[in-house]
């Protein structure tokens, strides 16, 4: 995952005593090349990794680090881009459009404890937020609101504060390890999802192999309720062997919020798995929120097509509100 990596790269920058000088993307505007969770990094080593809208923006900020950590500086700097030539707010050095808010904190040895804890909330999802203010970047729980990000700026005093999730941001339910299921994992890890996977079939190597998924869970499908999340960031895929595990899958979940269900098959196998979902006490209306059959129609065949097919729609539902 590409921002776990992020943060293990800034813990061993500061186990190895070099300072840190994070970037991070709070807010944008639409066109903006950098979105709200954009981040960077670039090491007094030399080191950079991440991204927060790529191009000439991004060679500012590293020549910027360069000259703080030459003067020995530290910085912890709200900022906003404007990718306009025709502006008169600060330039990002980009002609396209929109702007973004971005945070520059700097890191230091003394910060290991937080990065720890970041850390720990990819190998343990919780309610952990990070939260930002001038000055200062926290972990702590959040119950309160339920959302990824939680930005607000007071442009009378100048005051501001964000919350991050910690950790994933979006979590995906296969269903169905086999084949699709596989590939299906494969593309959503390269897409920072955290993957849990579920098959009903005893020593399924593909299963036991999967070691792109989180978690994975050899149970009956009759009892895979209780590891989905209630979320509006939870993404369900029914890709079970037969019809039967689809509809068990599919009652297991169709009363969860979620953002997305989506169940892979011929209509007629659809239509056979809805009629008797109605039959068995699953309200209809309810049964409005599956995407069947599963994925963008681009004439997909193999496993590997489909389950490109089955992100890019995902990542248009996604990316709605974005």
């Amino acid at each position: 995952m590409k921002e776990l990596t992020l943060w293990q790269l800034v813990q061993t920058e500061l186990e190895n005593k070099q300072n840190v000088i994070l970037a991070s993307v709070l807010s944008h505007q639409q066109g903006s090349p950098g979105k709200q969770g954009f981040k960077m990094v670039v090491s007094s080593s030399g080191k950079a990794y991440g991204s927060i809208g790529g191009g000439v923006m991004e060679k500012k900020f590293i020549e910027f680090c360069a000259d703080k950590f030459s003067k020995g500086e530290s910085v912890y700097e709200l900022k906003t881009l404007h990718h306009k030539t025709n502006t008169e707010f600060e330039k990002s050095g980009l002609i396209c459009a929109g702007s973004q808010t971005i945070y520059l904190h700097t890191l230091k040895e003394k910060d290991l404890a937080l990065v720890s804890k970041i850390i720990k909330a990819y190998i343990k999802p919780s309610n952990n937020y990070i939260q930002y203010k001038i000055g200062k970047i926290k972990i702590l729980a959040r119950t309160d609101f339920n959302e990824n990000y939680f930005f607000e700026i007071s442009e009378k005093d100048n005051e501001w504060e964000c919350y991050e999730k910690a950790g994933y941001k979006n979590f995906a339910y296969i269903f169905g390890a086999g084949h699709v299921g596989f590939e299906l994992s494969r593309v959503l890890h390269s897409l920072d999802f955290h993957i849990t996977v579920f098959d009903d079939r005893k020593n399924f190597p593909f299963l036991e192999s999967n070691f792109f998924a989180n978690e994975k869970h050899n149970i009956p499908y009759t009892k895979v309720a209780k590891y989905v999340r209630d979320s509006n960031y939870s993404y369900n895929f029914v890709v079970t062997t037969g019809y039967i595990s689809d509809k068990e899958s599919i009652k297991q979940i169709i009363s969860k919020k979620s953002k997305y269900i989506g169940l892979m098959g011929t209509q007629r196998k659809i239509k056979k798995i809805y009629n008797e979902c109605v039959k068995e006490g699953v309200a209809k209306n309810l049964l409005k929120k599956v995407k069947a059959p599963i994925g963008l129609d681009i004439n997909s065949n193999t496993p590997e097509e489909i389950a490109v097919s089955i992100a890019a729609e995902v990542i248009k539902i996604k990316n709605t509100h974005g």
